[in-house]
């Protein structure tokens, strides 16, 4: 299966990571949380990249790495319909320009929902 497609949903009041996403008939989605089935309500949807870390770790969009740049956040450009990532120096790098390489020097190290302390780190 593609990892292009693939997305994580996290549920904004309890702050933890659905176990699964379905869809009904009528197209509603529902998470799994606890062995129950929610509504989608209050959830952030994060993207995959497509890519995986150097631990071979889906990358997923609000994902903080390190690599030969240093320290920075995944984000989604709308705009240019793609991902990037912003550094604490105030540079970014779009993630379609690491060559294949590069990319196994990559290490998801958080993401900014359960590891706010590491933002500090950035901003």
């Amino acid at each position: 299966m593609s990892n292009r497609n693939k997305f994580k949903v996290l549920h904004t009041d309890s702050m933890l990571w659905a176990e699964g996403v379905a869809m009904d008939k009528e197209g509603d989605l529902f998470y799994k949380m606890s062995g129950q089935w929610l509504n989608m309500d209050e959830v952030i949807i994060c993207w995959s990249t497509g890519s995986e870390d150097m631990f071979d770790d889906l990358i997923f969009e609000g994902d903080i790495i390190n690599d030969h740049n240093g320290r920075g956040v995944v984000e989604w450009w709308q705009d240019n319909c793609a991902f990037r990532v912003n550094y604490k120096d105030g540079t970014a790098k779009w993630f379609r320009d690491y060559l294949d390489d590069e990319k196994k020097t990559i290490v998801r190290i958080g993401n900014i929902y359960n590891n706010p302390e590491f933002m500090e780190k950035i901003k």
